[in-house]
């Protein structure tokens, strides 16, 4: 049911994604970012000593889901931006079967090997409010975070005059940076879970959602030069240290550089970002961060070592991805109201709208 008096949205060029290949560009990305991830998580399990050395401080795992925030709030409001009316139900009913299924599957199969209180904090998304825990639902943390962004975002824009949702994502963005640092410094992060709180953990989020408003502003041509400073500005911002203002400037100069990264794709002229392989593997990149956990993570103590831990891990995500994802994304997609042909994203081979995750 539409809201009344939702806001009403012109769609046209300068705010929708034209062309299912600047969809596919960011498949491409989500491959990135869980290799990333992987090879973040590999570094201390056994085998993964190389791994570890060559790293050093650097934590690709971080910037892998720090790319999937920015891609999720790019995607999920270019999403909301395209329809007349922004439906509030139906956006949560369509996210509950974008998430639901696997997320749901995984907890439901390593329920027997975690405490019930870890399986309740990852099945309710509020896993990034525990301090311990399994590390089998530790990466729950990521999806909490997203989870609960989205019970306010959606709302906001929804309800705010269309003139007030461009400037609360940007002084969201710019408070951001100041408030991460004035409560690490005062330790206020214990009063409510840790520093995986949604709060201090919306920079890449709010920074999708930022682009998204602002509508691409690139041209194809300039996509790989945009990427590739967005590239080097995220281990920049990590090389700045923690002093007490080089913190605050390294958090702009990361949400910068994610932005860029995401715009650059989105630009539609990174060829290599829709080769077939990449955009496969960034397909399967919800059910793969869901079982590398137990396969390539410090969960994966006593199993198979780097590299061996990937054949089952992506056997796993393949399960989940055909028959998990995809038939209930078939069934969600059975159930949807029709819609007016301007208000509905391309849709890409599996037969889901790729913005919806």
């Amino acid at each position: 049911m539409s809201i009344p008096g939702g806001a009403q949205v012109q769609t046209d060029s300068s705010d929708s994604l034209a062309t299912s290949r600047r969809i596919s560009g960011l498949d491409g990305l989500r491959a990135f970012a869980i290799a990333f991830v992987i090879l973040g998580h590999a570094r201390h399990i056994r085998g993964g000593e190389p791994i570890d050395h060559f790293l050093g401080a650097w934590d690709p795992a971080g910037y892998g889901v720090q790319v999937f925030f920015t891609l999720s709030g790019y995607l999920i409001t270019t999403l909301l931006l395209r329809e007349p009316r922004i439906d509030l139900g139906a956006f949560y009913v369509r996210r509950a079967y974008r998430i639901l299924p696997a997320a749901v599957m995984y907890l439901i199969i390593v329920a027997a090997f975690v405490p019930l209180r870890d399986v309740a904090t990852a099945l309710f998304f509020v896993r990034n409010l525990e301090r311990s825990g399994s590390a089998l639902t530790a990466h729950y943390w990521s999806l909490s975070v997203e989870e609960q962004f989205y019970l306010v975002w959606p709302a906001l824009l929804a309800f705010a005059p269309r003139r007030a949702r461009l400037p609360a994502a940007l002084a969201w963005l710019c408070v951001l940076p100041v408030w991460q640092h004035f409560t690490f410094v005062n330790g206020s992060p214990t009063i409510l879970g840790n520093g995986l709180r949604a709060d201090l953990q919306s920079g890449g989020i709010a920074t999708g959602c930022a682009l998204a408003l602002l509508g691409p502003r690139i041209s194809a041509r300039a996509g790989s030069v945009v990427l590739l400073a967005g590239v080097l500005a995220c281990p920049i911002s990590a090389a700045l240290g923690s002093g007490h203002g080089r913190a605050i400037l390294a958090s702009y100069l990361l949400n910068a550089g994610l932005g860029a990264v995401v715009l650059g794709a989105a630009s539609g002229g990174v060829r290599w970002l829709d080769a077939g392989p990449l955009r496969w593997f960034g397909r399967l990149s919800f059910s793969l961060y869901l079982w590398q956990q137990p396969w390539v993570s410090p969960a994966a103590s006593s199993l198979p070592s780097w590299p061996l831990g990937l054949l089952p891990a992506l056997v796993c995500s393949m399960a989940s991805y055909y028959f998990v994802e995809r038939p209930m994304l078939k069934v969600r997609d059975a159930r949807r109201v029709a819609e007016p042909p301007l208000a509905r994203l391309p849709q890409d081979a599996s037969g889901h709208h790729p913005a919806e995750g």
